[in-house]
């Protein structure tokens, strides 16, 4: 694979990432969503930023012992993520 083959491939990681969190984050507004974007890392990978103060309340067990809807959204993601990129880039992660 050339870089320029590489660049492609990672891109098209970078956008699916943004996609399927967006697809799994809690929507009430929508404002959560809208801030979701990758930014790359200077190993050459990426992370996905949900870039909102509130992000945590909708990830974490609630303190009050009551059952978070929300929980476990991002692992959802990751999940689906892991599984369709290891298909993309035809080997094991």
């Amino acid at each position: 694979m050339n870089n320029r083959q590489f660049e492609q491939r990672m891109n098209r990681l970078k956008s699916l990432a943004v996609e399927i969190y967006k697809k799994h984050t809690p929507v009430d507004t929508g404002y959560q969503q809208s801030k979701i974007h990758a930014v790359d890392t200077p190993d050459g990978g990426f992370r996905v930023v949900v870039d909102t103060d509130y992000a945590t309340y909708t990830m974490d067990p609630r303190t009050d012992g009551a059952n978070n809807p929300n929980e476990d959204w991002e692992e959802m993601a990751s999940a689906e993520f892991l599984k369709i990129a290891g298909t993309i880039l035809k080997g094991n992660i």
